[in-house]
């Protein structure tokens, strides 16, 4: 600039300098925020999976039908995690078992017996160690054994 210095100059020379310092310190401040440690992002991402795996095993784990039980005859049935069960096949309130592999699907308070080709469908009632199947009017009683 020549000549003397005019009021506009002097409004444009601070605003250079105002963004320059605007600039220092956005470039200062990123300097000093450091990574999350390796370690650090480890442990959140492990928390979470924990978190959500209890979650959806809450979810999803049958309820009280699994395990051993005792049929009103005496005689011992179970269901197991994986579907597989034994004795659990009634038809008109008397046990029914053609031979072969026997399958439990419970799902919303029903319980779907299919041992080919039958299958029953049971509306369960679980209290304390007893479980009551119901089909047509029809009640089966176990207790856990």
């Amino acid at each position: 600039m020549t000549g003397p210095a005019k009021a506009s100059d002097d409004l444009r020379l601070v605003a250079v300098e105002q963004s320059h310092e605007i600039c220092l310190r956005s470039t200062d401040s990123a300097k000093k925020e450091k990574p999350m440690p390796k370690i650090r992002r480890l442990k959140n991402i492990v928390l979470a999976v924990v978190v959500v795996s209890l979650s959806l095993s809450a979810c999803s784990s049958a309820p009280d039908v699994v395990g051993v039980w005792i049929a009103p005859d005496g005689a011992s049935a179970f269901i197991n995690e994986d579907g597989s069960c034994a004795g659990m096949y009634y038809n008109n309130g008397q046990p029914l078992d053609i031979g072969g592999p026997m399958t439990c699907a419970f799902s919303g308070g029903t319980l779907v017996v299919s041992q080919p080709p039958n299958q029953a469908t049971y509306d369960v009632s679980l209290s304390g160690d007893s479980m009551t199947l119901t089909s047509g009017g029809t009640n089966v009683t176990f207790t856990r054994g």
